[in-house]
């Protein structure tokens, strides 16, 4: 016979579903909007004033994506995420990993080039990431479980 292991935290009620999608999907949509305004308003701003802004300029994008898809991790697992901590660290290990890789791998592209701003700023966006995770998405879980969250370190 083989045994069922029970999870260590329920999935999220009904309710919770739709409020982590709602969360998820504003997060989403809010990231968007920020990378638009840093990719049409700041990034030409910077550039045409000649200013420092430790290499932000050239890699917000590394940051808005590591946000964009954790959300969208939540809005489309958001049922499989809370399992356990194994799981709620993929949130923020998926994204963090898959975009190192990518900044790594630059060099074997034609059209790459490897920035080490752009692996600096990708932790950045992790870092973002855990805190959205924990003040956004957590406390939605917490609610339907009627007990604290369990975060992940």
């Amino acid at each position: 016979m083989t045994q069922v292991l029970t999870p260590n935290i329920d999935p999220p009620s009904r309710n919770t579903d739709k409020r982590l999608a709602a969360a998820a999907a504003t997060v989403l949509g809010v990231t968007f909007a920020i990378h638009l305004i840093l990719d049409f308003f700041y990034r030409p701003w910077i550039w045409a004033s000649g200013r420092s802004d430790l290499h932000f300029a050239d890699a917000f994008t590394n940051v808005t994506s590591v946000i964009i898809v954790a959300s969208l991790m939540v809005l489309v697992e958001r049922q499989k995420l809370w399992v356990d901590r194994a799981t709620q660290s993929l949130i923020v290990l998926a994204p963090l990993v898959g975009m190192v890789c990518y900044e790594f791998m630059q060099p074997l592209l034609p059209w790459g080039t490897f920035d080490p701003w752009d692996v600096a700023w990708t932790f950045v966006g992790a870092a973002l990431v855990v805190g959205i995770k924990r003040t956004v998405f957590d406390p939605l879980v917490e609610i339907s479980t009627n007990r604290p969250h369990q975060p992940f370190e």
